[in-house]
């Protein structure tokens, strides 16, 4: 959801195209919200095995939101200055585990699914209570393609899944890597990631039907 309250209930998770089955998938849908604390919390994620590299970027993401969220609330320009310092220091910590900007096997809990029809689709999955991957941009083409491996994948899926999946995010000037957030605490709370998906894959031990 962008821009929500503070206090916004989040969505719940669905496919794409059930509340609109006569329209094509929207390509610049937003990114939904996180429907549950997921990550290690989720028995079903943290029983696939968290990789080592998705643990440190969860530990980022939850480190620097905690720091921005008890940063001096006020609208000076020196608390606003220290706010975006804080997400450049974010930048840096992401960029120095993230090389070439690749991730391979990473597990996720599924929150949007594309649509069953011939348009390209938004896929999202949730890590964690704060951090969603999604396919949201028509500008690096990452929307899913039909009749291709990542789409039929995907489609075989259901919301609230666990998967592994492998992909590239991609890169930011001063951000690290790209996301979709339009406020600064959106970006540093509700975090948003551009990803190509490379492969999906149900997690061996979801029973998700």
């Amino acid at each position: 959801a962008i821009t929500p309250a503070d206090n916004a209930a989040p969505p719940a998770a669905k496919r794409e195209d059930a509340a609109l089955p006569a329209a094509r998938p929207a390509e610049n849908a937003e990114p939904p919200a996180a429907t549950m604390q997921l990550g290690a919390e989720d028995p079903k994620v943290a029983s696939a095995g968290i990789p080592a590299q998705q643990q440190q970027f969860l530990s980022i993401i939850s480190d620097f939101a905690q720091k921005y969220e008890t940063a001096p609330n006020d609208s000076a320009r020196d608390a606003l200055r220290q706010k975006r310092a804080l997400r450049q220091q974010r930048a840096q910590a992401i960029c120095g585990i993230l090389n070439d900007l690749t991730v391979t096997n990473w597990v996720g809990t599924v929150n949007t699914l594309p649509g069953t029809d011939q348009s390209r689709g938004v896929l999202a999955v949730s890590l964690d209570k704060r951090s969603t991957i999604g396919t949201w941009d028509k500008k690096n083409n990452t929307l899913l393609k039909p009749r291709t491996a990542v789409h039929d994948a995907a489609i075989q899926l259901s919301p609230g899944q666990a998967i592994v999946f492998s992909g590239r995010f991609f890169r930011a000037k001063g951000n690290c890597i790209t996301e979709r957030s339009h406020t600064l605490r959106e970006a540093m709370t509700q975090h948003n990631r551009i990803m190509r998906f490379s492969a999906i894959n149900p997690a061996n031990n979801d029973p998700t039907p």
